[in-house]
């Protein structure tokens, strides 16, 4: 008889087991979201509300499956739309749009966030804190700020390499990177990562519209050859406690490439070896490798700033008479003038950070924190002050040593 029961109790507590192992399984889908109810966001812009009634002008870019090639249907409409709200803040925006769309917006593809040039002089801080805490958007959506303009009418603009204007803005960030450097790719996180640290300040790639900007919202501007407006990336803006201050020039957005180590590869114009020769050589950086690190001086309060750089690159053309690339003096003589024109486009940007924007883009507070952590809780509290006055030194060397399939220049 006492058998029974303890088989009856073993088999309720195995039951019981069961179904308690069950449980998590049953509420799987009690978020699910069905793909033709959601509106997948590919990108954002961000503006200041010219109205003057809110803080900010939201628009976002939502793809539209049926009108991308090899989407349902196989339509012949515009590949995207947008949507345009405004608010106090971005989340307020972002669901005030529920009253225009059909769609859940969904931003878990979410792939960039452009700031509108007056928006980010405003600061940039607020519209990244939704970004940080919302896990359905990742935190390595690419930043942009467009210069000059309105956020708004990037996202508005048809492009013609790409059938999703944002994916067009994407890779060309991309592409500028790895092929010359004039810009690099920033992400949500690494903004945040800068917030966090305090001291660090950021800097954000800028991109303009080349051409009348109404003009880009209309299927004409791509059944051109030459297309009315274009996307076109400028160079790196600079922020200061999360405010944008400025811009860089060319050369000076480059040297900031030089000094994190961010491009793949590039080209660096040089004059000719023979002194007093017209014409350049232009060389081709394959390779590089970037140290900076914080050495302390004895007698002096701040540590001196080592800029230890190391490349490899190769003649890729040669505009100057007489070039001998068999002479291997001609190579010594080449890798010394790179050297140079480098050297002088990282000065350029440490002088313009340093004495006309007083920003430590350079992540400078974060080399003397790693490296000098007890001068650093000196220089913490007053690092604003401390930045312009900081010593560096460069160390580069650069080795060229190819100069492609011919010896000899065709040039006169």
């Amino acid at each position: 008889m006492s058998g029974r029961k303890v088989s009856r109790k073993a088999r309720a507590v195995l039951v019981l087991l069961v179904l308690t192992m069950l449980a998590p399984l049953l509420a799987g889908c009690w978020d699910i979201r069905f793909l033709d109810r959601m509106g997948i966001v590919f990108a954002v812009a961000v503006d200041d509300d010219l109205s003057g009634k809110h803080k900010y002008k939201v628009t976002v870019q939502v793809v539209l499956p049926q009108n991308v090639t090899g989407g349902i249907g196989g339509g012949q409409g515009q590949p995207v739309t947008t949507f345009t709200e405004t608010g106090d803040t971005l989340f307020e925006a972002l669901r005030k749009m529920t009253a225009m769309t059909s769609r859940r917006l969904y931003f878990s593809h979410t792939q960039l966030l452009i700031i509108g040039e007056q928006a980010a002089r405003k600061g940039i801080w607020p519209l990244l804190d939704l970004i940080d805490r919302n896990p359905e958007v990742r935190t390595g959506i690419l930043l942009l700020i467009a210069k000059g303009g309105r956020a708004e009418k990037l996202l508005e603009t048809t492009t013609m390499m790409e059938q999703i204007p944002v994916q067009q803005i994407r890779y060309a960030v991309n592409t500028n990177e790895s092929a010359w450097s004039q810009v690099y790719e920033v992400t949500a996180q690494d903004v945040i990562r800068d917030a966090v640290h305090n001291w660090k300040q950021s800097a954000i790639p800028a991109i303009t519209l080349s051409g009348e900007a109404d003009a880009g919202n209309d299927r004409g501007n791509v059944d051109k050859i030459k297309p009315d407006v274009v996307p076109r990336l400028t160079t790196m803006g600079i922020l200061r406690d999360g405010k944008l201050i400025g811009y860089m020039t060319p050369k000076e957005s480059r040297g900031l490439s030089w000094m994190y180590g961010k491009f793949k590869n590039t080209i660096v114009k040089v004059g000719c070896p023979a002194a007093d020769t017209p014409g350049n050589l232009i060389v081709e950086i394959l390779s590089n490798r970037v140290r900076i690190h914080a050495r302390k001086k004895a007698g002096k309060e701040l540590p001196e700033i080592v800029i230890d750089l190391h490349a490899q690159g190769s003649i890729s053309e040669i505009n100057c008479p007489d070039v001998n690339v068999m002479n291997e003096q001609t190579f010594k003589d080449v890798s010394r003038l790179t050297e140079q024109a480098v050297r002088q486009e990282i000065e350029q940007t440490i002088n313009k950070l340093q004495q006309k924007f007083k920003s430590d883009a350079l992540g400078w507070s974060t080399v003397i924190y790693k490296d000098q952590a007890k001068t650093w809780k000196k220089l913490q509290d007053d690092w604003v002050s401390y930045f312009p006055q900081t010593p560096h030194r460069m160390e580069i060397e650069i080795d060229v040593t190819g100069a492609g399939l011919r010896a000899k220049s065709i040039v006169k």
